[in-house]
């Protein structure tokens, strides 16, 4: 029957051992989480960036479309009325028209490059997050063996394991 040393020694460097690989365990888990969190931002930011190039390509159509209104207007207005649209401030050329459309659309085409940098970022982000969670768990582990080590050690020499039960 073992004694109540040789127990307590036994019992000191199980936990020791179970506490190192709770703390590996969560570490990687904690990794994992973070990883896929990033995953999730870098899908958000691209989906963000096709509905940016949806708005970019309707701005572009709307404004074509404006265009070609404005220019059948165009033809069917006499010389004077011209000249009284431009003097109100209320001509547009179709020049003018399809800068704005450009302009507006380029914005869109800017904000969706914007969510493709995010996006490609946060997926960088999301490998980061891996590493350093399997070099924290490496970490744990070697630190946790450190002190179980240490622990066996201390009882071994203090032959906690000698004596009935014990190894001599």
């Amino acid at each position: 029957m073992a004694t109540l040393g040789v127990t307590m020694a036994i019992a000191s460097i199980a936990a020791s051992a179970a506490g190192t690989v709770a703390a590996v365990a969560g570490s990687e888990q904690q990794a994992q989480a973070q990883s896929e969190q990033e995953n999730y931002a870098a899908s958000v930011a691209r989906n963000n960036a096709i509905l940016s190039q949806r708005a970019a390509t309707q701005a572009t159509l709307e404004g074509q479309q404006e265009q070609t209104n404005r220019a059948v207007a165009d033809r069917t207005l006499v010389s004077a009325q011209k000249a009284i649209l431009a003097g109100n401030d209320n001509a547009a050329t179709p020049g003018t028209i399809r800068t704005n459309a450009t302009n507006t659309a380029d914005g869109f085409i800017a904000q969706g490059d914007s969510f493709n940098t995010a996006a490609a970022q946060d997926k960088l982000a999301a490998g980061f997050d891996l590493s350093a969670g399997t070099t924290s768990a490496l970490a744990a582990g070697v630190g946790g063996l450190g002190t179980v080590a240490d622990k066996w050690y201390k009882y071994k020499n203090a032959e906690a394991f000698n004596g009935p039960g014990g190894n001599t």
